[in-house]
């Protein structure tokens, strides 16, 4: 009998014997196979977050649960839940520590914390720094690559780039200033005599140019670092409702916790209840012989 016949015996075998299976028979086998066809995992579509930039990993979920399921061993529809529950009441205390975490590194780099009072990074960061971002200290370092592109090309500064200066620095400020001081001198040796004395200005303008461009540069660099880490905080912050935040997260926690604590009671008592009625199982008799 060549292999093509040998499976097809085969299937209409197992056609006939499907034809003449019961199913379960004992009340044993019926308490265990009759969710069998329920579909689970219907809390983690809504506790788990799939959109926007604070978005959860599905996976990670489906991962915890399925060896909460390993371990606990559910059977039934209200077991299930309530290892699912316990799976929930975990992904939620892992926020609240995410939110505990996003508050204090935003009170530590704002410059007022929570209750009112300076935050560390503002005590280190000079008056300026707190009042400007860093787009804005980009704007004034392509304003100084402008005028020293000026420079460069042998000219004053005129009247409308002093005004941008004073615009982007400040009239007041000492270096918008002192550089309107030195263009000062630039236009009136420009000619005749004193163009030795020009090129000696022309250079300390563009040396003093120079020289806010690093400085400046180097600040844009740790305000852009500074907004990250307060973006980042602001967003972490956002993983629970608002409130008061350390009444919220306190009260968040607890009411958490004692889901979890209840579920697992409750999961375990069933368990207790269902094994008592069953009686030992196979695998419980083999462990009893051995």
């Amino acid at each position: 009998m060549d292999n093509d016949l040998k499976s097809s015996c085969k299937a209409q075998s197992n056609r006939k014997n499907a034809q003449r299976s019961t199913g379960p028979r004992t009340e044993r086998a019926k308490r265990i196979t009759r969710w069998n066809a329920v579909k689970h995992g219907l809390l983690s579509k809504a506790v788990v977050i799939t959109t926007g930039e604070r978005k959860e990993n599905a996976e990670e979920y489906q991962s915890v649960l399925a060896q909460l399921r390993k371990d606990l061993r559910p059977v039934g529809t209200l077991e299930e839940m309530l290892v699912e529950q316990i799976c929930t009441s975990y992904w939620r205390l892992k926020r609240v520590l995410l939110c505990e975490a996003g508050e204090i590194v935003a009170a530590q780099t704002s410059p007022y914390n929570g209750e009112g009072g300076p935050g560390l990074a503002a005590l280190e960061m000079v008056e300026e720094c707190r009042t400007i971002d860093s787009s804005a200290v980009e704007e004034r370092i392509k304003l100084l690559e402008t005028l020293t592109q000026i420079l460069e090309k042998d000219e004053a500064l005129s009247e409308e780039r002093l005004s941008q200066l004073n615009e982007k620095f400040g009239a007041k400020s000492p270096f918008a200033r002192h550089l309107s001081l030195l263009n000062n001198g630039l236009m009136d040796s420009r000619e005749g005599p004193e163009r030795e004395r020009f090129e000696d200005i022309r250079g300390e303008m563009v040396e003093y140019l120079r020289h806010e461009r690093e400085v400046l540069e180097s600040v844009a660099k740790q305000l852009k670092k500074k907004e990250e880490i307060e973006s980042d905080a602001r967003m972490a912050s956002l993983n629970l409702p608002s409130g008061k935040i350390t009444e919220k997260i306190t009260r968040y926690e607890t009411t958490i916790q004692r889901r979890m604590h209840k579920a697992i009671e409750t999961l375990e008592r069933l368990q207790r209840m269902r094994k008592k009625q069953l009686g030992p199982t196979p695998e419980t008799e083999i462990g009893l012989k051995n």
